[in-house]
């Protein structure tokens, strides 16, 4: 898949609309996404589709640790986690390490 440099948290979101889950997922992880968009996706796919949920909060926290966002507060780094956390339960992951 060939993206813009710095376009990649653009292109996920778009690969996601499209149903290209894998394709999203290389995308949030090859450079900072936006970490509320990840969450949402981990939020909104938790129950249909929860390992590509899992996926995109474990990308969402990645990216809160490192600085990534744009005014985040501790109620975005919750949202990540619990979103994420959700989706792991969904897929049997709870608890995996």
């Amino acid at each position: 898949m060939v993206t813009t440099p710095g376009d990649e948290g653009q292109w996920f979101a778009t690969a996601k609309e499209l149903r290209l889950f894998d394709e999203a997922i290389l995308l949030a992880n090859q450079a900072p996404c936006d970490p509320k968009t990840l969450t949402r996706a981990a939020r909104d796919f938790a129950d249909r589709r929860p390992a590509f949920a899992v996926e995109a909060g474990v990308a969402a926290l990645r990216w809160l640790v490192e600085g990534h966002g744009y005014e985040i507060t501790g109620a975005d780094v919750w949202a990540a986690y619990t979103s994420t956390m959700k989706a792991a339960e969904q897929a049997g992951r709870a608890g995996a390490g």
